[in-house]
């Protein structure tokens, strides 16, 4: 059988054809009449709806004036077709916009004279396709039906616009032919099943790429193929909602009724962009649909699928998740290439847009991977209508598109449009026309298609497939649907829309409606139909007996990663605790290589003298804490580890500390990177400042890093209290995504912290917050007491809390957070003016072969009988350490104080607190902190101190309790901290004066 472009070909081209008649012949057929336009001088009789055909008279040729306004006419349903075009499959839409008049037959009506002949031939303009590539001339007449999708007519002397019917008869023709032809009419212009925003993209070649998809008659014929396989997937979606229904209908399943169409639409998408060469797929998105995309897209096992609705025990670790939030990773065949394809559905909580940066990161880590080519990896977001309006993270993801160290070589957005959230109208969920107006600061091109065509969703996923390939950037395919229930099955929606749900009711789903108009076409038999049906009614009906034998879930069977990163646990216990300094004579080497100026470059007199500075201190044996960070990046890049260090102002540092990259103070833009340029390195650095959003960049990081276990991910927040704007990220991803996922992440988070005068917005990195995240039991702290459980309490935590008082320590918990055997997240506060204090160095010694993280620092070492005189063991962690010091000197009190400084904090080092607090049995216990009472460490310590030493009192010095994280005066910061110091020297005085 010959194709359906084929024979439309044939149609347009024979000779003598009967022409096609519109069965709305009567002026009571029309339904809503429309303004009629003055009679022109010679009213033409009734044709065809193509105008060009042989069979007409030769028309007159358009002068050059007319031209000029049929190039605006044009422009004019590019721009603001989508207006007009019926894109609501409720027609709730189109009837309540109030612009729809600007486009359309008032639009043209404006634009052309009054007498204008329509059949006049026009030089079609270099920025329009209409003609198809056949021809570049056309009858105004034609022109304006190509673009708006409705027949011009001419009624008793006048010229009436009326919709081209849904079924066009073509007299004497096959009933394939028939079908062809609808095709091309329903699907080739801005007015239709698809409206086409793309004015705002930026560029002249991107804008005639999508006319020419979107425009040619032709290019909306979709093969036989790709329709059966729709229709496919349409009755799989439907199916299993169905199944879903009849057998769980009590239990909360979020379907997809409503928009089925979805699921034909991401296989499409994804056939289409595995046919362009991309191999691996990243999806995100909310609930709604979730369950009937892992099944029916990603080709999750359906009995373990069934199985989660049954009430089972988790057979290994982990709280796990409900069911709608769960991930998927399947590997499996392309239909269009035969190659296998790996798609992943990352896992996400409630925050229905959080996942859509962590998404952008995991590609972006899968591109750079060194074997892999970045085109073949490619994410896909499915948002929500109301999410994406109403969450600020989908405009930072958008923002951060384009951005050199963020971007993917363009994702594919799919708005699943249900024209509700919850119970909201789209009028009471955002100001904007479009919930995708969002994407419009960056120009991505947006088609807004009628869930109730599905060809026309296929044709848009497969254009946006394309242009994805073509152009490595952003495009929205907006599928506007509705939701056949409420916000979830238990929801009555009638209550608060009941004249849509009246609608919807009373409306028969697309797969009915898509599937008889494939049988009409010949394209499909009933039997063949229903064979569809019965396959998948079969498969659901094994699966579930298969589910009936489940006996428990598995947390790993819904990893979103294609293998477990973390090591069977019979294999941490023995291993110890990773050695990772390096030979002098290496480090001296890298120093020397990143601290000295390049040749050729005009320096800043600051900087010069910085990198002077440091290298000088080197050369004497001592680093600071830029030194020290610079080293063990440094280092890792030698040992072929991959290093991405991003954040707010870290390229300078936000305290001007690290300057790690150079700027020539001759010529604006001339920059160099010396840590890119370290001898013998087998890695590269990503080194990025961030944008001012932490939201979607601490997502973005969380993505990347969870990607690769063999690099060291860091994002700094320009202050620690920043990171409040990225609470979710912290709470949902960093802290319980290995609980409820089995999502493993060894992420670096760096926090400014400390009180230091600067008021309440830029002291605390709020530890408290963190700590009351890690899940370490303080009950176990004898059993955890014992040498070596280091790694036991690693394993059985989800956060590491670290806070180094010295470089050293900044060094080696760097570096071990690759050579651990397990990957848990770390939370590394770091200081400000601290950075600058004579006394913050270390010994290059100390970071030399043999040495290791410190997780808590004594001490000095002292005779038994110096000891015993100790009257007061301070423990404390970060500045006041130095403060502390300083004080005691000052007062004469270093023979009856001791200070240990917690680096670690969690897991908390309890045997090498309880060897210090043995050292000195004679002294009493103190927790010294900067912040106030409710605040900092002081209730996790208090709690894991008074389990290990039920026998000895712990006290408290600090600030009072307050709700503010700081004060904002500079008098009364100097008064707490004089009051803390005096606090902290006062037993010991009285003491000593006795």
């Amino acid at each position: 059988m010959l194709s359906e472009q084929k024979l439309v070909r044939e149609y347009l081209e024979a000779e003598g054809g009967t022409a096609p008649r519109s069965p709305y012949d009567a002026e009571e057929e029309v339904g809503v009449a429309r303004r009629r336009l003055p009679p022109p001088p010679s009213p033409p009789p009734h044709r065809r709806l193509a105008a060009a055909s042989s069979t007409m008279r030769q028309p007159l040729l358009a002068t050059s004036r007319d031209h000029s306004l049929l190039q605006a006419l044009v422009r004019s349903y590019q721009a603001r077709g989508h207006l007009a075009a019926r894109i609501d499959p409720l027609g709730v839409w189109f009837s309540g916009s109030s612009d729809s008049a600007a486009v359309g037959a008032e639009r043209w009506r404006r634009l052309l004279p009054p007498d204008a002949d329509l059949d006049t031939l026009y030089c079609l303009p270099e920025t329009t396709f209409v003609g198809g590539g056949e021809t570049d001339r056309l009858p105004l007449r034609e022109i304006i039906a190509r673009l708006e999708l409705e027949e011009l007519t001419d009624r008793s002397g006048g010229v009436e616009i009326v919709p081209t019917p849904s079924l066009l008869v073509i007299p004497g023709k096959k009933a394939s032919v028939a079908a062809a032809w609808r095709c091309v009419c329903r699907q080739a212009a801005y007015c239709g099943p698809v409206g086409a925003e793309y004015q705002l993209t930026d560029s002249f070649e991107q804008r005639q790429w999508l006319r020419q998809q979107l425009e040619p008659p032709q290019n909306a014929l979709l093969s036989a193929a790709v329709r059966r396989r729709a229709l496919d997937k349409l009755i799989a979606a439907h199916a299993f909602e169905n199944f879903l229904s009849a057998n769980w209908g009590s239990v909360r399943r979020f379907g997809i009724e409503g928009c089925e169409v979805l699921v034909p639409a991401l296989c499409q998408l994804m056939e289409g962009a595995a046919a362009l060469g991309v191999d691996t797929f990243q999806l995100g998105m909310a609930h709604r649909g979730r369950l009937n995309v892992m099944a029916n897209v990603c080709r999750a096992p359906l009995h373990k699928l069934f199985a989660l609705f049954v009430s089972l025990p988790f057979a290994d670790s982990g709280s796990g998740d409900i069911k709608y939030h769960l991930g998927t990773h399947q590997q499996f065949e392309s239909a269009s290439t035969g190659r296998p394809i790996r798609v992943a559905l990352l896992a996400n909580p409630s925050h229905l847009e959080a996942v859509c940066a962590v998404v952008m990161g995991r590609t972006r880590a899968l591109q750079r991977l060194s074997d892999r080519d970045p085109g073949k990896v490619m994410s896909i977001l499915v948002h929500g209508d109301a999410a994406l309006a109403g969450q600020g993270v989908a405009y930072e993801c958008a923002q951060l598109s384009r951005l050199p160290a963020y971007g993917v070589g363009g994702t594919v957005h799919v708005v699943l449009n249900n024209q509700a959230g919850f119970t909201a109208e789209p009028a009471a969920s955002r100001s904007s026309r479009y919930c995708t107006d969002v994407f419009r600061v960056t120009g991505a091109p947006v088609l807004h298609v009628n869930a109730d065509s599905p060809d026309a969703v296929v044709r848009c996923c497969r254009i946006a497939a394309a242009f994805r390939h073509k152009f490595a950037r952003d495009i929205v395919v907006d599928v506007v649907s509705y939701r056949r229930h409420g916000h979830s099955e238990h929801d009555d929606p009638s209550v608060t829309q009941p004249h849509r749900y009246k609608m919807i009711r009373e409306k028969a789903p697309v797969t009915e409606y898509y599937q008889e108009k494939l049988i009409s076409e010949g394209l499909l038999s009933t039997e063949e139909a229903e064979a569809i049906w019965s396959k998948y009614d079969t498969l659901f009906k094994q699966e579930m007996s298969r589910a009936q034998r489940e006996t428990s879930h598995r947390l790993q069977d819904w990893s979103d990663l294609p293998a477990p990163r973390q090591p069977p646990a019979e294999a941490c216990a023995p291993l110890a605790f990773p050695v990772t300094g390096l030979r002098a004579d290496v480090l001296q080497a890298v120093a020397e290589a990143v601290l000295t100026p390049p040749a050729g470059m005009q320096l800043h007199t600051q900087v010069l003298q910085m990198l002077s500075s440091r290298l000088s201190k080197l050369r004497q044996g001592v680093i600071d804490w830029p030194t020290a960070e610079m080293l063990a990046v440094a280092t890792l890049l030698r040992q072929g580890f991959p290093v991405r260090f991003t954040g707010q102002d870290v390229e300078t540092g936000t305290f001007s500390q690290r300057h790690w990259v150079l700027h020539d103070q001759r010529a604006e833009g001339q920059r160099r990177t010396p840590l890119r340029e370290v001898p013998g390195a087998r890695a590269q650095l990503e080194l990025s400042n961030s944008p001012v959003c932490e939201y979607a960049a601490l997502g973005f990081e969380v993505g990347f890093a969870s990607a690769n276990p063999r690099q060291l991910v860091v994002w700094e927040a320009q202050f620690g209290d920043f990171c409040n704007l990225a609470q979710p990220v912290i709470d949902q991803f960093l802290a319980a995504g290995e609980a409820k996922w089995g999502r493993s992440c060894g992420l670096v988070l760096m926090c400014p912290h400390g009180l230091e005068g600067e008021g309440p917005e830029h002291s605390s990195a709020r530890v408290e917050r963190f700590l009351q995240l890690c899940a370490d039991d303080a009950q176990r702290a004898k059993e955890l007491a014992k040498p070596g459980a280091f790694l036991q309490q690693l394993r059985d935590t989800n956060l590491q809390v670290v806070c180094c008082s010295s470089p050293a320590n900044l060094f080696h918990a760097l570096r071990r957070q690759v050579a651990m055997p397990l990957r848990k997240p770390l939370v590394l506060l770091t200081h400000k003016a601290l950075l600058r204090h004579p006394d913050m160095l270390s010994s290059l010694y100390d970071i030399a072969e043999d040495t290791q993280f410190q997780r808590l620092l004594p001490e000095r070492d002292c005779s038994k009988e110096q000891a015993a005189l100790i009257s007061k063991l301070l423990f404390c962690m970060g500045r006041v350490y130095y403060d502390l010091c300083e004080e005691r000197k000052f007062q004469g009190l270093t023979d009856a104080i001791a200070l240990a400084r917690i680096e670690q904090l969690c897991p908390f080092p309890y045997d090498r607190v309880l060897a210090e607090v043995q050292r000195f049995p004679n002294a009493t216990l103190y927790w010294v902190q900067q912040e106030h009472k409710n605040q900092g460490a002081w209730s996790y310590v208090r709690e894991r101190l008074c389990s290990l030493l039920p026998d000895r009192e712990l006290q408290f010095v600090g600030r009072p309790p307050a709700s503010a994280p700081a004060t904002g005066s500079s008098w009364k910061h100097h008064l707490e901290e004089r009051t803390l110091l005096d606090q902290a020297m006062q037993l010991a005085t009285e003491k000593a004066a006795e």
